[in-house]
Formats: structure tokens, C-alpha cells, sequence
């Protein structure tokens, strides 16, 4: 999972640092967009190290986890697309 998950991930955020927004509003959904992509980056690391340890609750527990984290990429998806719709 390491050689694929964390790089991209690694990715991401360097992207999402990048952004350059010129509004308030650019830049708070920035922020969260780097908050996203960090703490998507965090359970990626939680659950390799449940995978290695063959622990089922720790494993469970990082699937909800990214199970949270998809529902608020998709809403902060949605905001950012009404945001550019004004």
C-alpha cells in the first residue's frame, strides 16, 4: 500500500498547498482541502499499520474513518462547485 497510497497522497497535498486563492472564500475551502487530504494521509498510515498487525478493530476503525472523510470530500466538492456557480 505504501508504494502506491502514500506517494499519491503525498501528491495531493502538495497540489492542494499550491492553490493560490485570491477570495476568503478560496481560501477557507483551500484550508479545508488541505485538512481533507492531510487526514486522509493519516488514516492511509493507520490502516497499513492495522493491516500489518492483522488487527480487525484498528482495521474497522480506519475504514470508518475514511468512510467520514469521503462523505466530507463530497461536500466540500459541493460547496466548491455552488461556490463557483455565484
Amino acid at each position: 500500500m505504501k508504494i502506491s497510497a502514500l506517494p499519491a497522497a503525498d501528491e495531493a497535498l502538495a497540489s492542494a498547498n499550491a492553490l493560490a486563492p485570491k477570495t476568503d472564500w478560496g481560501r477557507k475551502e483551500k484550508d479545508e482541502l488541505v485538512k481533507l487530504v492531510t487526514d486522509r494521509k493519516a488514516t492511509i498510515t493507520r490502516y497499513e499499520e492495522a493491516l500489518s498487525k492483522h488487527d480487525d478493530d484498528t482495521m474497522l476503525a480506519s475504514l470508518k474513518e475514511q468512510i467520514d472523510i469521503e462523505k466530507r470530500a463530497a461536500n466540500l466538492k459541493r460547496d466548491i462547485e455552488k461556490g463557483a456557480e455565484k
